[in-house]
Order: C-alpha cells, then structure tokens, then sequence
C-alpha cells in the first residue's frame, strides 16, 4: 500500500547468475488511475536487454518477483515491456562507478551515470559536482586574491602576506 521502490539488493544477477531486476515499483499506489480498482500495476525495471522474447523474459522476471514476494507473484499478469537500449548508463559488473566529475579545470559533468543509474546516484553526482565547482572556484577567488595582495605588497614595498 506504500509507495515504495524495491531495489536489488541481492546483487545483479540471480541464483542462476542471469541478469535480471533492478527496482521495481508499484506505480499505482502512488497514482490509483494507473491501475483498475482491486488492481495493482508493477513496474520492473532490468539490467540490460534480456535475449529471450518478452513472454519468456517475463516468466524469468515473476520467477525472481516470487523469490521476492512469494508465490502469489507467478500468478501476476505480464501486460507490456519496452526495450529501450541505453536507456540507463551500462551496470553490467564489472561497472566504474564515481567517475571523475571534473574533465579539465572548469569543465565539469555530471549525472547518473557519473555514479550509478539512480535519482540516489544523480542527486549524488549533482551533489559532487556542485561540491567540484565551488572548490574550483574557491580556488580561482584565493588564486585571484593572493596575487591581488602580491601587487599591493609589493607596490607599497612590504612583506608579502598570505590571504588564507
């Protein structure tokens, strides 16, 4: 009844070591019209495209969904998949997580696919990243005010000081 995101935390692969679920959901408890009264709609979501035909894939699935929910799962009703290529950055083990943010000084990027494919790991980039250019910037003010402090120094023939 809770709007809920189930996550994999078994790992990638199943008992079998092929590449299923990812999350899935229960869109309908958060938006009732998503589903007819009684009903419920789940949303699954795989780690790549599965080989097999949609009918086969799908069995696979409410197999791992009974491991999950119990039994109950097998008798859910396959509706419709979309196999939509790169649609999530590749998470196929072995996977690079937390790439480099920042490519050269004041060239930054960001976005799920900088840490792993999740609103977790796109708030965590995006988080990173801003982290990445105020430091950069930060950086650049301190550069920028020493050397002003420099000049003046030097103009007025004192010690340099440092500006901290």
């Amino acid at each position: 009844e809770e709007p809920v995101l189930y996550l994999n935390g078994d790992g990638v692969t199943d008992a079998e070591g092929t590449c299923k679920i990812n999350n899935m959901c229960f869109p309908s408890n958060v938006a009732p019209s998503y589903a007819p009264d009684g009903k419920a709609l789940v949303s699954v979501s795989l780690i790549g495209i599965p080989p097999e035909d949609d009918q086969a894939a799908a069995v696979e699935v409410k197999r791992q969904m009974a491991e999950w929910f119990g039994e109950a799962a097998q008798t859910w009703t396959f509706l419709k998949a979309y196999r939509i290529p790169y649609c999530q950055p590749n998470q196929e083990p072995p996977s690079s997580r937390d790439k480099p943010l920042g490519l050269e000084p004041f060239l930054f990027v960001t976005g799920d696919h900088r840490t792993s494919a999740s609103l977790e790991g796109a708030l965590r980039a995006g988080t990173l990243c801003g982290e990445a250019v105020w430091d950069g910037i930060s950086r650049l003010y301190v550069a920028k005010g020493q050397a002003a402090v420099d000049k003046l120094t030097q103009d007025k023939g004192m010690d340099s000081i440092s500006v901290p």
